[in-house]
């Protein structure tokens, strides 16, 4: 009975203990802060690389490395500033426009080629939900081709008679891609800052080299937004059927042939009609002859009003040059991008840039994330450095306060004791009910000797409080609010390890020394908020309250 007992008690005690608070990532954050330097960007990955980090994406043989030379901290900084992600592209199908053909310039092996692809990046077309997420909001302008099935980047090759400049350098790339982007879907974006976003690079075995460059335009700073995209038509030729009715006059024995096959029709009606039929009464087979007979009397009578004429159809196959809609500019958002596998061969290429813009925004929010928690390291450092000073001035006012009231009642004590000899030595000359009085009001001098007080000073010179309010930094809570795909107000486990992942230079070892629990969420809104002094008005009589 003790055993079950005792073990009640312990499930009792179990149930009303108190949950554990959440363990603040303050330790990891410090280590972190060491190791912090995101060079991503800066990197040129080659193929065994890219087929590692991005393994989802089927990338063919003849790839050799990939480049993104754009600098995640300046220069696309306008481009995280919009949420939601404003539309700067329309595709409308009633604009046409004519396909271009392409060059055809020739190239030996040994030499370069050099492409141009155009990311044009786009808001959705409705009003977006502010708490969707980044990724729902952010689409890539696509071409899609509508006799082979396929989608791609918008682009084609680099013409030095056309657009000059050196192959590879990064104005003749925005020229052609200014040239390109007029082509092939009719806007013109001479007036935009193009920024290079990655180089990709090919080689096959028997052809010369190719790099193609991935030219992003500021299409959310640029004027007249949001630009029209055309569709592409190309005259084809379609073969159709020609009919043809002709009315031809018959001859004297086509017309004689005509009404001896009318007349041979009605004799053999007749012949029909006179056989017998079982179970038929003799008065029905008399009505139904003669209705015959009346019909056949009709046709008789229309055989000299046949028609001496006769038409003949003919059918010709011809050929015609018809417009066909060729290319249709369409929309795919990032989301969809990251999930989707690819439905063409190039479209691994869509992919690449979609995957690598992913990466540069964990790193942009992810920078924004570890800034945050530094600094709420650093703000409760020295909340706890205050803390710890008001608790010692405390401290010590506490004791300089005992240490006068012990003085004070040392000196009321050695006053009793003084004026207790003074009266034990006036005891003889004194009478009894006068020494009682002095003694009653020696004690009533002691109880009513007031407590010592500080000064209390009240400002009246300012109309104004001072009270504590809780301020949400918007700048912090976006970089969260990236890795919060549920948007449930919390990160978790694998969320911080991939912004570790993609922030830090890190290795498994290292990252697991500084990783969390994997039980550990974050509540993200209490490292975004902080508290601030704000002002507020206050009437003058309620200062003595104050």
């Amino acid at each position: 009975q003790r055993r079950v007992h005792g073990r009640a008690q312990q499930q009792q005690n179990k149930t009303i203990q108190p949950p554990a608070p959440k363990v603040e990532p303050l330790k990891w954050v410090e280590e972190l802060s060491n190791q912090y330097s995101p060079q991503w960007d800066t990197v040129e990955r080659p193929f065994i690389d890219l087929q590692h980090r991005f393994s989802q994406i089927e990338l063919p043989d003849i790839l050799i490395s990939m480049k993104s030379p754009l600098s995640v901290s300046t220069e696309s900084g306008a481009l995280f500033a919009h949420s939601p992600f404003p539309q700067t592209i329309v595709a409308d199908s009633q604009a046409l426009l004519p396909l271009q053909p392409t060059s055809g310039i020739p190239y030996e092996k040994g030499q370069t080629r050099y492409e141009v692809r155009l990311l044009l990046l786009t808001g959705p077309s409705t009003t977006a939900d502010s708490n969707a997420h980044l990724s729902t909001q952010m689409y890539f302008t696509v071409i899609k081709d509508a006799v082979e099935d396929s989608i791609s980047l918008p682009g084609g090759e680099w013409n030095p008679k056309i657009d000059g400049g050196v192959g590879g350098d990064s104005s003749s790339m925005a020229t052609a891609a200014v040239r390109h982007a007029k082509d092939s879907l009719g806007i013109d974006l001479s007036a935009c800052l193009f920024h290079r976003f990655v180089d990709i690079c090919y080689e096959e075995s028997e052809g010369p080299k190719v790099q193609t460059v991935v030219m992003m335009p500021e299409l959310w700073t640029a004027e007249g937004v949001p630009f029209t995209a055309h569709h592409q038509v190309e005259d084809v030729e379609e073969d159709y059927e020609e009919t043809s009715v002709e009315e031809i006059v018959l001859t004297e024995e086509e017309v004689e042939k005509q009404q001896v096959q009318y007349k041979e029709k009605i004799s053999n009606e007749r012949k029909a009609a006179l056989v017998n039929v079982p179970g038929e009464r003799e008065a029905d087979r008399s009505e139904r002859l003669s209705l015959l007979e009346d019909k056949l009397a009709l046709m008789e009578k229309e055989i000299a009003n046949l028609p001496a004429t006769k038409k003949i159809t003919t059918f010709e196959l011809r050929t015609r040059r018809v417009q066909q809609i060729r290319r249709i500019p369409t929309l795919i958002s990032l989301q969809e991008i990251l999930a989707d596998k690819p439905t063409a061969l190039s479209a691994y290429e869509i992919q690449l840039c979609g995957y690598t813009l992913n990466e540069i925004l964990k790193q942009h929010f992810g920078s924004r994330v570890i800034e945050c928690l530094l600094e709420y390291t650093n703000r409760k450092r020295t909340e706890n450095c205050e803390e710890t000073k008001r608790k010692r001035a405390e401290e010590a006012v506490s004791l300089e306060t005992e240490r006068a009231a012990k003085k004070q009642r040392e000196e009321e004590r050695k006053a009793v004791e003084k004026e207790k000899a003074e009266l034990e030595a006036l005891r003889s000359t004194l009478k009894e009910a006068e020494l009682l009085e002095r003694q009653i009001i020696l004690e009533e001098k002691i109880l009513n000797l007031p407590p010592p007080e500080e000064p209390i000073t009240i400002d009246l010179t300012t109309d104004k409080g001072f009270q504590m309010a809780t301020e949400i930094n918007e700048f912090h809570r976006q970089g969260f609010a990236f890795f919060d795909i549920s948007n449930n107000g919390s990160i978790k486990h694998d969320d911080i390890r991939d912004i570790l992942n993609c922030c830090s230079d890190l290795n498994k070892r290292e990252l697991d020394s500084v990783m969390v629990p994997k039980t550990e969420t974050i509540t993200y809104i209490t490292f975004c908020s902080q508290q601030k002094i704000t002002e507020e008005e206050i009437p003058a009589n309620n200062y003595q309250k104050l």
